[in-house]
């Protein structure tokens, strides 16, 4: 299940990586001058995804700080959204300062990635403490606040005709001794551009 659930996100990955690198390719920016006027002096991102039994929205700010790199604070959350018969529905969150890296600029798109350490918490279930009736199972309910590591990889396609606006797709991973979890986000990025 872990391996078929690695290989679809590994293979999104790839899909919105092509995409967005052939947008970006037709007219890439490899010095600094052309590049300086694509990539965003600063950007915010929002969005949310959707997953079987998990809901995620997701965010980041960003500031460029050298030609195509930014240093910023991301963020994101994973809600279980189950049947009522299962108790406590589990939950995740983080927050995470990180530097990211712009491979991939042109007037149409770019593609991003970022790593940072921050803060992982949330619910998650336990031991199975008893049934009720047939249909109701009531787990132990673990709170937990760790240390974790994010990654993140961003592909935005510019929306022609404005200045400030991208469709963004993000996939992260948080990686925690409690309990790592994958996920992604669709939704739309504000850039200020001078």
């Amino acid at each position: 299940m872990a391996i078929k659930l690695l290989t679809k996100h590994c293979i999104i990955l790839m899909m919105l990586f092509i995409s967005t690198y052939s947008v970006a390719e037709s007219q890439d920016s490899t010095d600094y001058e052309q590049s300086s006027g694509v990539i965003s002096h600063s950007w915010f991102q929002v969005g949310i995804g959707v997953k079987p039994s998990y809901i995620f929205f997701g965010g980041n700010l960003f500031f460029r700080i050298a030609d195509r790199i930014a240093m910023g604070i991301r963020s994101g959350n994973a809600s279980e959204v189950k049947d009522p018969f299962t108790n406590p529905w589990e939950s995740f969150w983080d927050v995470t300062p990180a530097v990211g890296y712009t491979p991939l600029v042109g007037s149409g798109g770019m593609v991003s990635v970022f790593i940072g350490i921050g803060i992982a918490g949330g619910v998650r279930r336990g031991q199975l403490l008893r049934r009720e009736g047939f249909v109701v199972e009531q787990y132990e309910e673990i709170h937990f606040r760790k240390f974790c590591m994010a990654f993140e990889l961003d592909g935005v396609l510019f929306i022609p005709g404005t200045r400030s606006l991208g469709l963004a797709t993000s996939f992260f991973t948080n990686v925690n001794r409690e309990r790592p979890f994958i996920g992604y986000h669709i939704g739309i990025q504000f850039r200020q551009t001078r």
